[in-house]
């Protein structure tokens, strides 16, 4: 008994250890790397305009209700202008704000929440017209930066973005540097020099300008002359008047959208003057173009600093007639070239996932892998992005980072070379049409079974050739009987209690079959009695009789008892 319990105790212990190693398999095979990062990762701004970024996180295929953000900026070029939560599924008793030189805060909610989350967006306004500055996260303070599920941190990596800053450009036609910019000196107006009077006098004009057509000087008919200067090109401030002149509407022709380039040419039915108001958000437009001069078409390109590429901008046209009248084309929508990227998807045994739909954020893309296990990505921003897919209710995530890689030729053409990455998931090991789990669970168990019957094999009722016993029996003292009883030509080995149920062989220990007939049949064996009587008819034997042994060694006795 001890030693059965003995047996028992190993065997489980193993079966503990092959569980534990599962569990620790699985729980590693399911994690997914969480992240909080900025969104956009890199975006421009002009000196004085707004520019605005989001903050986020991928919870990596688990859940997330609660959020503590301090994120970090440097008030030397950035100047905080606000913060919102609208968008956010973690708005609940949200205080995001601003303290000097960070966007610090924390909200919850009671309905937990997975996937690619908005936190909160901030706005910012350019201080310098040059360079560049981060935007980070601290984990220090009383908001440490981190996202919480059930009161423990998902474990999310900290990604931070990047703004850069350029400087506006003086309207066409000024000359200086912004905000210095000097507006041209209207020519000289025509005007009588020794003209006479009169509606039909005519006067000398001035070189610059046409004559007039009724003459300079003063008669009280005639019409002082007008400049022929352009409007002051500011962009206004009147409200639109769509009414005042429809002729001023601006008609989009073509748009030329590169990398970092973007050109419109637009027309309009009577001489106006022309900017573009764009940004990354429709409400927002904080970029703007220098007002072109005064004609029916416009050729106005966007600053190359301000644009980043795979950004989806969003932008409208606004005229300017000569009455002083607003019109705008309403707001639209262009996206920017990005950077083509083939991303090869391996697991942790660099098996290529094939048939594999992928996601990269931060900007969500969708793709599936090819055969060998490639997804390929359009028009993706430099920067730090991530790769995510799922699989048997799990998320697994890998970052990404693209290289900016754009040229821009001496014709002004822009163009950048498709880059071939890599991601292996150590966390994921593919299966071959067979769920990995239900794999190991299955090659689990036979190991457990092979180890008890190892352990167990002089105790089971069945046999496992050299592993068991077989017909074991608890009553057996197991040692050799001195004759064997053979049923059907298979000899049972000793200890077996096994009552023949037909006519059986008796065979000794040295194999000579007791009860086989001369013709080779085997004849039942005969009831052996307890007391047998002698066989009479017969000589009897008698032994010698010890106290006498002159007797003869044998005396013969007929059966009638005479000697």
């Amino acid at each position: 008994m001890k030693r059965n319990r003995k047996y028992f105790q190993i065997a489980s212990l193993v079966l503990a250890l092959l569980l534990s190693g599962a569990g620790l398999f699985f729980g590693t095979a399911s994690a997914a790397s969480a992240q909080i990062y900025v969104s956009p990762a890199s975006s421009g701004v002009q000196n004085g305009s707004n520019v605005t970024v989001a903050v986020r996180v991928n919870t990596g295929g688990g859940n997330a209700d609660s959020a503590n953000i301090t994120l970090t900026y440097d008030p030397s070029k950035l100047t905080f202008v606000s913060v919102s939560t609208s968008g956010s599924p973690i708005t609940g008793s949200a205080n995001y704000a601003n303290t000097g030189s960070s966007i610090a805060g924390g909200a919850y909610t009671t309905s937990p929440v997975s996937g690619d989350i908005l936190l909160f967006s901030a706005t910012f306004r350019a201080n310098v017209s040059s360079g560049s500055t981060a935007l980070g996260f601290s984990t220090s303070g009383a908001y440490g930066t981190e996202v919480d599920s059930g009161g423990s941190s998902i474990g999310a990596a900290l990604v931070g973005g990047n703004v850069s800053f350029s400087q506006p450009a003086c309207p066409a036609g000024d000359t200086g540097t912004w905000p210095n910019c000097v507006a041209p000196t209207p020519p000289p107006s025509g005007g009588g020099g020794t003209g006479g009077g009169g509606s039909t006098g005519g006067g000398g004009g001035g070189s610059s300008t046409p004559p007039p057509s009724n003459g300079g000087g003063g008669s009280n008919s005639g019409n002082p002359p007008s400049s022929s200067g352009s409007p002051s090109p500011q962009p206004p401030t009147k409200p639109v008047n769509v009414a005042a002149d429809p002729g001023a509407v601006p008609v989009i022709g073509t748009q030329q959208v590169q990398f970092t380039t973007a050109r419109f040419v637009a027309t309009t039915k009577v001489p106006t003057q022309m900017y573009i108001e764009y940004g990354t958000s429709s409400n927002n437009l904080s970029f703007k173009t220098p007002l072109s001069s005064l004609s029916t078409s416009h050729d106005i390109s966007l600053d190359t600093n301000a644009l980043t590429p795979g950004i989806t901008y969003y932008y409208q046209l606004v005229s300017l007639d000569q009455q002083g009248n607003t019109v705008t084309s309403g707001v639209q929508s262009f996206t920017a070239k990005g950077v083509t990227v083939n991303v090869g998807l391996y697991d942790s045994k660099h098996h290529p996932l094939a048939n594999m739909p992928v996601t990269l954020h931060s900007t969500p893309y969708q793709s599936t892998t090819n055969s060998q296990g490639t997804a390929t990505f359009n028009n993706v921003a430099p920067g730090s992005h991530t790769i995510s897919f799922s699989q048997g209710g799990k998320t697994y995530t890998h970052p990404l980072t693209v290289a900016n890689n754009i040229t821009t030729a001496a014709d002004g053409s822009q163009s950048a070379t498709p880059q071939n990455l890599a991601v292996v998931y150590t966390a994921y090991t593919a299966s071959s049409g067979f769920p990995v789990i239900l794999t190991v669970v299955l090659v689990l168990v036979f190991i457990a079974v092979a180890v008890a019957i190892y352990f167990f094999r002089g105790k089971l009722p069945f046999n496992f050739g050299p592993l068991g016993r077989a017909f074991s029996s608890s009553t057996a003292g197991g040692d050799d009987l001195s004759q064997q009883i053979v049923i059907g030509g298979e000899t049972p080995p000793a200890g077996s209690t096994i009552e023949p149920d037909s006519v059986e062989k008796i065979i000794t220990p040295e194999g000579n079959v007791l009860n086989e007939s001369e013709d080779g049949a085997v004849v039942p064996p005969s009831t052996p009695t307890e007391n047998p009587q002698p066989i009479t008819g017969g000589p009897v034997v008698m032994p010698p009789n010890p106290a006498n042994p002159e007797q003869p060694e044998e005396a013969v006795k007929n059966s009638a008892g005479r000697e």
